[in-house]
Formats: C-alpha cells, structure tokens, sequence
C-alpha cells in the first residue's frame, strides 16, 4: 500500500508531480501492479536486492531505457530522481561503482574528453539540489559547447531535450523568445537558466545565468527569472521588457 485517502466522485481530472520517499520501491510496486494487470502473478512480492541474486531467480525480461528519453526527462521536465539515478548508473558503469563517488568519477572523465576545465567544480549530487554543489557559468556554457561539437546525431538529440522557451517543460509559462532551449534550476538562495538561444541575425548563442541571493521568498518568481527571460531576449536581438 502506498498511500491512501479519497477522492470524490466528481472531481476534474488533474496531474501532479511529488516526492516519493523510496523511489526504489515505488519501482518494484508499480512493476508488479503492471504485471498483475497482464495476468502475471508476482509470488511473495517484490524483494529489494543491491546485486544479482544467484541460484533461485530465473530472468524473464530486461528493461531497456534509452538514454535519449531520460536526458529529455532531467531538461525539458526537470526530473531530478532521474538525473541522481543517471549520475548512479554512469558510476556503474564508467566510474568504478554505482555511487556517487563512481558518478563524479564518470563525469569528470567526460568532462575531460570534452575539453571542459573543471577547476572549482564540487558535485554532490545528480540533480543539483545540495546546497553544497558548485558550478560556474563559464564551466556551463563550456560543456554545452563541447557537447554541440560531438557527432551531430548526438549533439542534435541534446538540443533536442531541452525545454523550449514558452511552448513545453519548465519553460512553457516563461516570457522567452522563440528559438530558446534551455534547462531551469532553482534552490532557495539560488535561481539558474542555461542553454542556447537563437537570434535574429542568424546565430546560435550559448549562455547560462546563474544567480545566488539571500533566500528571501519570492524572489525567483519576482525577480530573477524575469531578469534571466530579459537576458534572453536582449540576446536573441529582441528589446528587453
């Protein structure tokens, strides 16, 4: 069981997005649900386990997740589970271990192959949410310039995941030009926008804006994110609000 509550009869139809305490579990439960609706009895239920089981379980299926998809999640949707279960599997499976400590390691050797100076860079997390991440603009726009001059099959489909200024994601309800794709951050204390931007005269800029404030309540909404969409527009040759 993994809530409860009511909800009345005629009430509209709506979405939302929450944080679950066990991201794991909440998986194996959905997973098990998918399988009972197909007909498929899971016995004894789900069991949680960090390393193969060896000797009693036979293998039925893997479950494949494109990369592609989960890029799109973490930019255009800001899905920070997925973004701190990236930094885990890229650990696994480049860094020495599916931990943090392996996750940094993996992203540092990336960074290293795209040419991107990481003096002064402190990662905790995948998902930027610990007050004790550190990054700075120029890292930023160095690493999306590295990642546009990959093979153009891999650069277009990194452009692609991002939000696109007032049309989808985290940027659908933001006064941005049209041409902008860019990924939103925000803690109290600390508001960002980075990404590309297309101007009138025919180019392709790349910028992040970072901004690190007093926590005062509000101020994201008032302030900083209609300064980052002025920004954008004075870049894309547009007159600023």
């Amino acid at each position: 069981m993994l809530g409860g509550g009511a909800v009345p009869r005629r009430v509209a139809a709506w979405t939302t997005r929450f944080a679950v305490p066990d991201p794991v579990d909440l998986f194996g439960e959905v997973l098990a649900g998918a399988l009972a609706d197909r007909g498929i009895a899971v016995r004894d239920g789900i069991e949680r386990a960090r390393r193969p089981v060896v000797g009693r379980w036979t293998e039925l299926a893997r479950i494949a997740t494109p990369l592609a998809s989960v890029v799109e999640a973490m930019n255009t949707e800001s899905n920070n589970a997925c973004a701190d279960q990236l930094l885990l599997v890229l650990g696994h499976v480049h860094g020495g271990g599916g931990t943090r400590a392996g996750g940094r390691a993996a992203v540092a050797q990336a960074l290293q192959r795209l040419g991107v100076p990481a003096d002064g860079l402190v990662q905790v997390d995948g998902s930027g949410l610990s007050q004790s991440d550190r990054v700075s603009a120029q890292m930023i726009t160095a690493l999306v310039d590295g990642v546009l001059r990959l093979e153009p099959k891999v650069a277009h489909a990194y452009v692609e995941s991002f939000a696109v200024g007032g049309e989808t994601g985290t940027l659908e309800k933001r006064g941005l030009p049209e041409g902008v794709r860019a990924k939103t951050g925000f803690i109290a204390g600390t508001s960002a926008l980075s990404g590309l931007v297309d101007t009138r005269a025919g180019r392709t800029l790349v910028f992040s804006i970072l901004v690190e404030y007093p926590t005062t309540d509000g101020l994201n909404t008032a302030c900083w994110k209609p300064m980052q969409d002025s920004i954008c527009k004075l870049l894309a040759g547009w007159d600023a609000d």
